[in-house]
C-alpha cells in the first residue's frame, strides 16, 4: 500500500539518516544566497528558518575552509544594509534598468 503524503512527511521529518552531497563553492554560494533571500520573507520563521540558518552556516564554513576571504561577502547577504536598491542598480547598470513604470 502506498504511503500517504502525511506519512512521507513524517518519515522525512523524523529520519536521522545523514544525506551527503558534493557541490562547488560557486553552487554553494548560490544556494546560500537563495536561502538568505527566502529568510527575508516576514512569515518565514520557526524551526525551518532555524534549520536554513544552520545550513547557511555549514555551507559558509565549507566555502571559507578553502576561501576564508568569502565570509564577509556571504554574511552581507543577511544584512539589509547591503541590499541593492533600484536607484543603485539603475545608476550602476543603466542599460539593464529600463523603464518599468
Amino acid at each position: 500500500m502506498p504511503m500517504t503524503y502525511d506519512e512521507i512527511l513524517t518519515k522525512i521529518g523524523t529520519s536521522q539518516i545523514p544525506i551527503e552531497f558534493a557541490t562547488t563553492p560557486g553552487r554553494a554560494f548560490i544556494l546560500i544566497a537563495q536561502l538568505q533571500l527566502a529568510l527575508r520573507c516576514p512569515g518565514n520563521t520557526g524551526e525551518s528558518a532555524a534549520i536554513a540558518l544552520q545550513i547557511i552556516e555549514g555551507l559558509t564554513n565549507a566555502i571559507c575552509f578553502h576561501i576564508p576571504e568569502a565570509r564577509e561577502l556571504i554574511e552581507q547577504g543577511q544584512n539589509p544594509a547591503y541590499d541593492v536598491t533600484r536607484d543603485y542598480f539603475e545608476a550602476e547598470f543603466p542599460s539593464k534598468g529600463g523603464d518599468r513604470s
